[in-house]
């Protein structure tokens, strides 16, 4: 079971221990969707571009380096019969050393991605939890679950075209 399921797991078994005692109280439950809300809202929609084209650069950055190691891979096939063990053991280590100069940059770039992805992110979602937590007090709800780690959820309460419409009018600013 991974975390998001056993957190689901958990705020459910809350849910029902706080509402089973008091019979008398109504269950109100809403769902988001997270990751759909980000992408209807302008500011995720931006920052999900922005995201997009700098993997498409770095892939483009990676490709040119990789064609470039596939290409002294084949030199070096075709022409090892050819060198002498000198010549072997130096196109080898240049060889292997734009292998690693690769995969570090391989590293390297999904690094940036995932650090970049969290600076961009970071703010919308801090500002997701200000209206959900809003929206919940202020329609008495029980509890606001993660989409993501509901099996089954009845389209009434699913709440995430509404918070992105209510984030991209200025919501939890």
């Amino acid at each position: 079971m991974n975390f998001r399921n056993a957190c689901a797991l958990v705020a459910v078994a809350v849910v029902m221990a706080f509402s089973v005692p008091v019979m008398a109280q109504t269950v109100k439950i809403g769902v988001i969707n997270m990751q759909k809300a980000l992408s209807q809202t302008i500011e995720g929609k931006a920052a999900l571009k922005k995201l997009e084209d700098m993997q498409k650069r770095m892939e483009k950055e990676l490709k040119a380096k990789q064609d470039e190691i596939v290409r002294l891979e084949e030199d070096l096939k075709s022409q090892v019969p050819l060198m002498n063990d000198d010549m072997k053991r130096q196109k080898l280590g240049e060889f292997q050393k734009k292998a690693a100069d690769f995969q570090e940059a391989y590293q390297n770039s999904a690094k940036k991605i995932g650090e970049e992805q969290q600076k961009l992110m970071a703010p919308i979602l801090a500002r997701f939890e200000k209206i959900v937590t809003k929206l919940g007090k202020d329609e008495n709800f029980t509890a606001i679950l993660h989409g993501e780690v509901v099996l089954y959820s009845s389209a009434s309460i699913d709440l995430t075209d509404r918070i992105s419409k209510m984030y991209d009018s200025g919501a939890g600013k």
